[in-house]
């Protein structure tokens, strides 16, 4: 099997599943900024000098008709 086939193979399988991505790290690194990033659109609340993302926040769209859901979550260990 060619590397188009395979490619081909996983698209068609991915249009029939909803794929998930859960953005984490510290507070401030820009989480929020890359779910309106890949979105194309001011969708998630980000702050210049606060923390904004209090709570997980899940944002469901499609890109080329594959579904998928960006999970945006709190600053991670930032209390340590």
């Amino acid at each position: 099997m060619t590397v188009i086939n395979t490619l081909q193979n996983l698209i068609s399988t991915s249009q029939r599943k909803n794929l998930n991505f859960l953005l984490v790290g510290r507070t401030g690194v820009g989480k929020s900024s890359t779910v309106n990033s890949v979105l194309g659109r001011d969708i998630a609340e980000v702050g210049d000098y606060e923390a904004t993302t209090m709570d997980v926040t899940s944002f469901h769209t499609k890109i080329n008709d594959i579904p998928f859901t960006i999970f945006d979550t709190p600053g991670l260990c930032d209390d340590l």
